[in-house]
């Protein structure tokens, strides 16, 4: 069976060996991105409403975003993203910088600061001169190599992928609680965002796996004890690079883009949205996607589902077969929401889930393992007041997390 890779970034190969080099980053060329931002907090009223923004919101993020030093370098913009080590990259900078490293100290012009010299700061390397980093970009992403132990998630590689919201956000939580962050809970300006993609190796391979999303398929899924992807596993030919994101290591092995998680902070309890890929991709879950994202986007072969509530919404005005699905989906779930990516969510149970009813534990001691062992009364609907992470996960928990790394700095 062919292995999923999960990372949370789409990440730098860096084949040199000094230091400072190491820490460079997308952001470090590329600067900030912008990402589309809802104009009011009132939540969605129809599932219809929620999935277009969900659309609009997920193209927007494969955006092409460019080099400021050389606009013919181009990567989408969720690519462009903080990672874990960029981070903690930043955090060192500001912490050193402030007087008598005292957080108090800490505030919004000092974070831009700190983001303007991350920017700025592979020319103020010695060992990273901007004419090094441009070659090499050159060769990367126009031939798309890129470094196979990032792509793998072998150890040492980041596990977070966020923007400059959830960054500032992060500092100022940091700030407001000097003790440790589990005196209070994370609280993530609006419009931070965070992504998690799923990679499959490809080369060498002669068959493709597959999930199909329809009515039938997940009619089997309800119905089997275990309610796992697994169980409705289909395989294809192998997709070609026109039909499915795919990036190629400089060693020469090829890794295809298979699902990617998307939380927004549009909303209290975010915007969740999911994309996996799929040979029928205009069916069930992706009968609605936009016209403009029909020819010639790298969405046009994928297929989405959104949360942005425990509760189930209703329809509004969606196609046949989206409904059929939805409501199947929907058939056990005891009035809660539902949206489940067959490459991400593996094991069983997760085939039910709703990524929301999971994600209210981040950050407690609650253990994803128990959470899918108890589904129906820990996973599916709000059960809890507070949330110490904001609903994400990355940052600590039983196994620990980002924040844990930087408060460890202190």
């Amino acid at each position: 069976m062919q292995r999923v890779f999960k990372v949370y970034l789409f990440l730098w190969p860096i084949h040199f060996s000094a230091v400072n080099a190491m820490d460079i980053g997308p952001r470090t060329v590329f600067g900030k991105p912008k990402v589309i931002e809802r104009q009011t907090k009132e939540p969605f009223r129809e599932k219809s409403e929620e999935r277009q923004f969900a659309w609009r919101l997920a193209a927007d993020l494969w955006n092409q975003h460019y080099a400021a030093s050389e606009k013919s370098l181009a990567i989408p913009q969720w690519q462009a993203f903080y990672d874990s080590a960029e981070i903690k990259r930043l955090f060192r900078f500001l912490y050193n910088d402030l007087s008598d490293r005292n957080l108090n100290d800490m505030n919004l012009e000092k974070m831009i600061s700190a983001e303007e010299w991350n920017t700025e700061a592979v020319g103020r390397v010695a060992s990273w001169p901007d004419w090094r980093l441009e070659n090499l970009l050159r060769s990367l992403y126009v031939g798309f190599n890129i470094d196979e132990r990032r792509v793998r998630g072998l150890a040492g590689v980041s596990k977070v992928l966020t923007n400059g919201k959830g960054f500032t956000s992060l500092m100022f939580h940091l700030k407001n609680c000097r003790n440790g962050y589990r005196c209070s809970e994370v609280n993530f300006a609006s419009s931070s965002i965070w992504v998690k993609a799923a990679w499959r190796r490809i080369d060498g391979e002669s068959t493709f796996a597959h999930f199909p999303t329809n009515q039938r398929t997940l009619m089997s899924l309800n119905q089997s004890d275990t309610s796992n992807w697994q169980d409705v596993l289909e395989f294809t030919e192998i997709p070609t690079p026109d039909k499915i994101f795919t990036v190629q290591t400089a060693s020469g092995s090829r890794f295809a883009l298979v699902g990617m998680h998307i939380m927004s902070k549009v909303l209290k309890d975010w915007l969740w949205v999911t994309l996996w890929w799929s040979n029928e991709p205009d069916s069930d879950f992706g009968a609605d996607r936009p016209q403009s994202l029909q020819e010639k986007s790298v969405l046009t072969n994928y297929k989405l589902c959104s949360v942005s509530t425990f509760e189930r919404l209703p329809h509004g005005r969606v196609a046949k077969s989206l409904e059929l699905a939805s409501d199947e989906a929907h058939s056990s779930s005891l009035g809660a929401s539902w949206c489940s990516n067959p490459y991400i969510e593996q094991g069983e149970h997760n085939a039910k889930t709703n990524c929301i009813g999971c994600h209210q534990h981040a950050g407690t001691k609650v253990k994803q393992s128990e959470i899918l062992e108890n589904l129906e009364t820990l996973g599916l609907l709000r059960n809890r007041e507070d949330f110490p992470s904001d609903y994400v996960w990355s940052l600590g928990g039983p196994a620990g997390g980002l924040l844990d790394d930087i408060v460890g700095e202190l």
